[in-house]
């Protein structure tokens, strides 16, 4: 088992937040539950978004920690803003987690835009139907799984395709399990 741990960075104007969840990257089970951090937005914030970055890594080392030889894939979303108040803070979280990655010897990479609504839709119900998500999950959540899953608009039946086979621990699609699929996908 490897493990998987989805991060995103959402800057506001009067607080930003760092949302985060660890999966294991075979059968997609979720070994941290999403957490959100809400981090206010003044001079202080860079303790508080060091603090929130600490407990991401803290997750990950305590899953490595049972299994020292297994890989971990950090996917993440770090919203840069060019201008405005938050510049110094979403560069400072970008730099800061793809440092640390390389400081512990993770793999990562950023997803560089959310799903539009178009494909989001018809992701979310895909995961609603494999059964990791519920109709009342917040939004944040979804965008996780898409960060997880490396989702964006051209690759997203292929991420629920690959979630879907690791849930039901399929390696090789029949017939059957390409009518099922094509039922979940719609």
């Amino acid at each position: 088992m490897g493990i998987l741990a989805s991060f995103l960075w959402e800057p506001g104007k009067d607080k930003s937040a760092i949302y985060y969840m660890v999966l294991d990257d075979i059968g997609y089970d979720v070994l941290t539950k999403p957490q959100r951090i809400v981090i206010p937005m003044n001079n202080g914030n860079i303790n508080a978004i060091d603090g929130a970055i600490s407990r991401f890594f803290d997750e990950i080392k305590k899953f490595k920690s049972k299994n020292n030889n297994c890989e971990v894939k950090v996917e993440h979303k770090t919203v840069i803003r060019r201008y405005g108040k938050s510049k110094k803070e979403s560069d400072y979280v970008h730099n800061t987690l793809t440092r640390r990655c390389d400081e512990e010897g993770f793999t990562h990479k950023r997803l560089e835009s959310k799903l539009p609504a178009s494909a989001l839709k018809p992701f979310k119900a895909a995961l609603q139907t494999i059964g990791v998500l519920t109709q009342n999950d917040e939004a944040y959540i979804h965008h996780l799984w898409c960060i997880a899953l490396h989702a964006t608009k051209k690759t997203y039946r292929a991420a629920i395709k690959k979630l879907w086979k690791g849930k039901n621990n399929i390696h090789k699609m029949t017939n059957e399990n390409k009518k099922q699929f094509n039922k979940l996908i719609k």
